[in-house]
């Protein structure tokens, strides 16, 4: 009978060492993740889910579409804030350059030069891009291939037109600091 009470002893012993060792080191590698150095994010590197903080509000990063040709990149993110949508535009070759725009209504008529909102407009740049979409884009459905029209004005405004061979969008706004944005990578 003692035998008995000292075999069971044992187990129970055996078996809560087990469990506790288990534990510890589930919280060791919970412990040890949590520790890992968060990911600098740039406007280039923005992902879904992501915080864009800009003048006090707080944007959440709901799409992206990236543009390549090469040698020519750039990206686009969707910020939402509440009902409010922007873009941050950031270009590949000019990392320091970003502009937060606003969707706006733009004829098809890409000439080299364009007036909107009073402001006279300059065509910069105009490339072929293939287009790669991640996340909500609001109710705009982009093409795979894209005509990238990039306007600036003398005044840093920024007007930029995409257009596919059915669908076109056009974005306008102007250029920010790249120290005036803070990105923050979102928990997914």
């Amino acid at each position: 009978m003692e035998f008995l009470l000292l075999a069971l002893a044992a187990t129970v012993s055996v078996t809560s060492l087990l469990l506790w060792s288990k534990a510890r080191r589930a919280e060791d590698t919970e412990t040890k993740t949590l520790a890992l150095p968060a990911v600098d994010r740039t406007p280039l590197t923005a992902q879904v889910g992501d915080i864009v903080e800009h003048l006090d509000r707080d944007w959440l990063v709901e799409g992206a579409i990236a543009f390549s040709e090469s040698p020519r990149a750039a990206r686009l993110c969707r910020l939402i804030d509440g009902a409010e949508e922007r873009f941050l535009y950031a270009r590949e070759h000019e990392p320091e350059a970003v502009w937060l725009l606003a969707p706006i209504e733009l004829t098809p008529d890409r000439a080299d030069e364009l007036v909107h909102a009073g402001e006279p407009l300059r065509l910069e740049r105009r490339w072929h891009a293939a287009v790669l979409t991640a996340g909500k884009l609001g109710r705009r459905v982009l093409e795979p291939e894209l005509t990238v029209y990039e306007y600036t004005a003398s005044t840093g405004r920024f007007l930029l037109a995409l257009d596919g061979a059915t669908r076109a969008a056009a974005f306008f706004g102007e250029r920010i600091l790249p120290h005036a944005i803070e990105i923050l990578p979102g928990r997914g």
